[in-house]
């Protein structure tokens, strides 16, 4: 991404949440409040191009699923359902005694946002490239909408040891058990980034660790990608200077995470998705296909003695 401007893949995936809010059969798959919150930051991203009121118009988003289905054929719904899948598996951990949530890239996403002043008692920590926090940030700001135990903390993971820039954030507790989030970021990395990343996440002291990642599956000529992606898709990712550099396949998973002190807890991609949050009614939508949900627990061997 340009080192000047927000993340345009933030913006594209702020869109699809939009989209599918404003879809009648399709919106109560968005949580209660993030398509407002995502207006926000969307307009003030891209002031002037009224997106949110442009797509509660039924020939633009017509418009919309037509070019979808010229790129990548539901992207938008699986972006959405991911980010649901995602909420159930926070709220889950935060139930079962996890009490710092560290968010690694946020974009848009309003998920840290909203669950913030729900958990008062839990740490929310939201880690982005500066060009794109920002903007959400400045947005938070404004509107008075921060609980006191959010914090925004703008890096560029692709340059910045996590465990040093961690420990520099006065907020940071190294006694809580943690769930990191690492939603749409691990495919602009490279591999070396990626287990430099792990690596880091591995050896933090807390009492308990979790990481959960999206990953680009790489298609028939290794390469990460959507499968149904189409030859547009990947000139615009060029074009934007956000290519996908790294992907990981569902039948190596579990060998990836074993190999890097982390346990396989869960995966979840379009045939999963389907049978939890679409019903036979529901059935005709395209998903995207070619991206996977990864819920990791560091292994009881890899903790605080780690050097």
């Amino acid at each position: 991404m340009k080192d000047d401007a927000p993340s345009a893949t933030a913006a594209i995936v702020a869109k699809s949440v939009l989209l599918i809010a404003a879809t009648p059969e399709l919106s109560h798959l968005v949580a209660p409040g993030a398509a407002s919150l995502t207006a926000r930051f969307l307009a003030a991203a891209i002031p002037g191009a009224g997106f949110a009121a442009r797509v509660r118009r039924p020939w633009y988003r017509a418009f919309l699923y037509a070019l979808l289905r010229a790129t990548i054929p539901g992207l938008a719904l699986h972006q959405a359902l991911r980010k649901r899948r995602i909420e159930e598996i926070v709220r889950q951990s935060l139930a079962n005694g996890f009490e710092q949530i560290v968010v690694l890239g946020g974009g848009f996403d309003t998920l840290a946002l909203r669950l913030a002043p729900e958990y008062p008692a839990a740490t929310f920590l939201e880690l982005d490239h500066p060009a794109t926090q920002r903007v959400k940030a400045a947005v938070v700001a404004a509107g008075g909408l921060a609980a006191p135990n959010l914090v925004f903390a703008p890096v560029d993971l692709a340059e910045t040891r996590l465990d040093e820039f961690l420990g520099a954030i006065p907020a940071w507790r190294t006694d809580r058990s943690t769930v990191f989030l690492c939603e749409g970021v691990l495919m602009y990395l490279t591999a070396g980034q990626v287990d430099d990343l792990f690596a880091a996440i591995a050896r933090q002291p807390a009492p308990r660790v979790r990481f959960l990642f999206t990953a680009m599956e790489p298609d028939s000529r290794g390469r990460p990608a959507f499968r149904n992606s189409t030859w547009l898709a990947r000139r615009w990712l060029e074009r934007k200077q956000e290519p996908f550099l790294w992907g990981l396949s569902r039948e190596d998973a579990a060998r990836f995470l074993f190999s890097r002190g982390f346990s396989f807890a869960e995966l979840a991609a379009e045939t999963a998705f389907r049978a939890d949050y679409l019903p036979s009614a529901l059935g005709r939508h395209s998903l995207a296909e070619g991206e996977i949900l990864i819920l990791a627990d560091r292994s009881s061997g890899d903790s605080r003695s780690n050097p």
